[in-house]
């Protein structure tokens, strides 16, 4: 619990810890706890999270690697673009927004039986913004 969620470093305040405490049914020194890293927090943030709203998820796994293209397509003044339009249009910081974009397009990469190209990733790109409904 060393980090602040993004939502929470983008101007939205937490709710007050004896609110949390009273909407999760628990206890301000289980809270204060949890905050000062005693207890185990993994088992102990499900009531809290449903409090507040959100939804821990543990992935334990380490992540694929990131392929060559996506690597470079990373570095095109395009990409910086689409993450800092798809960061505003959703609300989350900038560095969630380009995460998850690098990890859609890694998981497209692992999914295609051949090896993508960043020409491959410009198409996916502007196939997602140009798609209707937008």
């Amino acid at each position: 619990m060393d980090r602040m969620p993004d939502r929470w470093r983008c101007g939205q305040r937490p709710a007050a810890r004896s609110s949390v405490t009273v909407d999760a049914g628990l206890s301000v020194p289980h809270i204060a706890g949890l905050v000062s890293n005693r207890g185990n927090p993994l088992a102990a943030l499900e009531r809290p999270a449903e409090a507040l709203g959100i939804q821990i998820v543990t992935d334990l796994a380490p992540p694929p690697p990131q392929p060559t293209a996506v690597a470079e397509f990373r570095n095109f003044g395009h990409f910086h673009n689409e993450v800092a339009h798809l960061a505003k249009r959703t609300g989350v910081a900038e560095r969630t927004a380009r995460e998850r974009r690098l990890a859609m397009f890694t998981a497209v990469a692992t999914t295609v039986d051949h090896p993508l190209s960043v020409e491959g990733c410009h198409r996916i790109s502007d196939g997602i913004i140009f798609s209707p409904g937008d």
